[in-house]
């Protein structure tokens, strides 16, 4: 065995793994992370509830009907025993609303929110249980095609050209691209265990940050040399030092992301 199958072999399994977590955490083992209908962030050195949806019949947001507001900083979270923790960055709030609390069971959440006079007062609000029948019937066929079928497709397709040609270089860089593509669909690292969440996020940033360049790579190359690629050799080169930038960026945001509020 050369080492492009072993290659092959090893982003093929970290594909399968990443995906079929993704798929086993929204649709058949969902958690309460999934259903709040929140966008969270970093402000100030406070994790922040950035953006709430609307709440409507067809899609409540469970956090906007307790009583949370935009803007409101994060200061612990407990489940219905009282037991949680002080929230210091985002792996400890994903840690309690993606692993611990369950859906059916009443939590609470204490807040910092801004009054009049610039102030913060400490809120603490009770936050009903889900239900996760009511979060599993928001689940419509655009998100079964882009985390199901989109990425199935893009696999089946990439596995086919890496495994039947491993040595031909075009099928090689084609198997790379269709793997690529497969990471544009959202993928919720926070949802996954730690050392699972790791290869996810750097399958994640690796290819999805070399989307372009493999893309530009292929077509410049397949099936001859394209004139481009005859006057301008150096620009697929300049593509992949972009791709690496690009990748190193994505690493350090999401270690930031999930430790900087402790540092």
């Amino acid at each position: 065995m050369n080492r492009r199958m072993v290659v092959i072999g090893c982003l093929a399994i970290a594909a399968i793994l990443v995906h079929a977590a993704n798929i086993y955490r929204i649709f058949i083992h969902p958690t309460i992370g999934l259903a709040l209908s929140a966008k969270f962030d970093m402000s100030n050195g406070y994790f922040s509830v950035a953006k709430l949806a609307e709440d409507t019949p067809q899609k409540p947001s469970p956090l906007a009907r307790a009583g949370i507001k935009e803007g409101d900083r994060i200061y612990a979270v407990y489940d219905s025993r009282g037991e949680g923790t002080i929230i210091n960055n985002r792996i400890d709030i994903y840690e309690m609303i993606d692993r611990r609390i369950q859906f059916g069971e009443p939590w609470k959440m204490v807040v910092l929110r801004q009054a009049e006079n610039n102030q913060y007062q400490q809120l603490t609000v009770q936050i009903p249980a889900f239900d996760i029948a009511s979060f599993k019937a928001r689940l419509d066929y655009t998100d079964i095609g882009f985390y199901i079928i989109l990425p199935i497709i893009a696999l089946i397709t990439a596995f086919f050209m890496g495994f039947m040609r491993p040595k031909d270089n075009h099928a090689f860089t084609a198997f790379l691209l269709f793997l690529a593509f497969s990471t544009v669909v959202g993928i919720q690292f926070h949802i996954f265990p730690p050392g699972l969440r790791f290869v996810g996020i750097l399958f994640n940033s690796i290819l999805n940050s070399t989307v372009v360049y493999l893309f530009m790579r292929f077509f410049l190359l397949f099936p001859s040399p394209s004139i481009i690629e005859k006057k301008a050799p150096w620009l697929k080169n300049a593509l992949l030092v972009f791709a690496l930038f690009h990748c190193t960026y994505h690493l350090i945001f999401f270690f930031l992301a999930d430790y900087a509020l402790e540092l």
